[in-house]
């Protein structure tokens, strides 16, 4: 599966003639976009705030904060008007990117700069390096600024390359594809037309675990919470997500009411914040005579999706415990 989500920004706006329908960007792709938070250490985007809320209002799942980060500006500056204009706490699912794309000689001081101000200011820094905040760069500028060590770390990126396929990339979770007149998926988004279109390999709901939640290092689920822990017998589907890397197996059990039904066949598929994409992917049966099935979890694994593979006429509730 493949998620596109826009990038936009001020000029996006209505003084442009466009403006974001973030509810007709929501039914296009689920809730999943990136929204510029400045250019510079004095220019906070005209439409942060309107564009912000919105997104927030309409419940999307993924939501990038991006700062330009401009050449003859100082780094601390640009993190502080950051903080300053985001405040000091990130809503669910957002992540702030550094955007880094001028500058004379290697870049990679002010990257890290910029990425220790901002970690720290938002609790980042006690997580993995895959949960703090993320680079974009063109994909030229990366190679020739000392920006690839980067790329190949486990911090998230997201490079821009406005070309027919991925060959020969950096490595990165988003690939910005087009801007909206040349490149691949091309999208013409409610309300903003064709703009900057990234794409992400992957689920929304895995996605959506790359940002930022406040329970992703909390611990072991509390007992009335398991309760909940069920793929429902009316659903073909089903996903849980929970930051990265806490838990290392899951195992299924057939609900009670599962009696009379036949087996049901699980593919599960969980999603590694280390390779960047799906690993370990399996699929198991469970029914009324399995007692437990157990799955082993990939490394730094942020979040699980499930899909029956049987006749809707055989489903049984499945529940679930995630462990360490």
């Amino acid at each position: 599966m493949a998620i596109t989500l826009p990038d936009v920004s001020e000029f996006q706006s209505p003084a442009g003639g466009n403006a974001p329908n973030w509810a007709g960007i929501k039914s296009q792709n689920g809730g999943a976009a990136i929204i510029r938070v400045g250019y510079g250490n004095n220019h906070r985007d005209r439409m942060l705030r309107s564009n912000r809320a919105a997104i927030k209002s309409h419940g999307f799942g993924f939501c990038g904060l991006y700062q330009y980060l401009r050449a003859g500006q100082d780094t601390a500056s640009h993190a502080n008007a950051f903080i300053d204009w985001i405040g000091p706490n990130l809503n669910e699912g957002e992540i702030p990117i550094l955007d880094l794309e001028e500058g004379a000689g290697n870049q990679s001081a002010r990257a890290n700069q910029w990425f220790g101000i901002i970690d720290g200011a938002y609790g980042l820094k006690s997580r993995p390096l895959g949960q703090r905040s993320w680079l974009y760069s063109g994909q030229n500028f990366a190679n020739t600024a000392g920006l690839a060590p980067i790329f190949s770390s486990d911090r998230r990126t997201w490079v821009a390359a406005y070309q027919s396929s991925e060959a020969g990339l950096l490595p990165h979770t988003l690939w910005q594809s087009t801007n909206g007149q040349v490149g691949a998926n091309r999208t013409n988004w409610s309300g903003c037309g064709f703009c900057d279109t990234s794409i992400y390999h992957g689920t929304l709901a895995s996605l959506s675990a790359l940002g930022w939640h406040p329970s992703a290092n909390r611990g072991p689920l509390l007992p009335e919470e398991e309760e909940e822990m069920q793929i429902q017998n009316d659903k073909k589907v089903g996903a849980v997500s929970f930051g990265g890397g806490q838990y290392k197996w899951v195992a299924f059990f057939c609900d009670p009411g599962g009696e009379g039904k036949t087996a049901n066949k699980l593919r599960v598929v969980p999603f590694s914040n280390t390779t960047h994409g799906f690993a370990g992917i399996t699929t198991v049966t469970i029914g009324p005579a399995t007692e437990k099935v157990t799955v082993t979890l990939p490394d730094d694994c942020s979040g699980i999706s499930f899909q029956r593979q049987d006749d809707p006429g055989n489903w049984a509730t499945i529940a679930y415990n995630l462990g360490t």
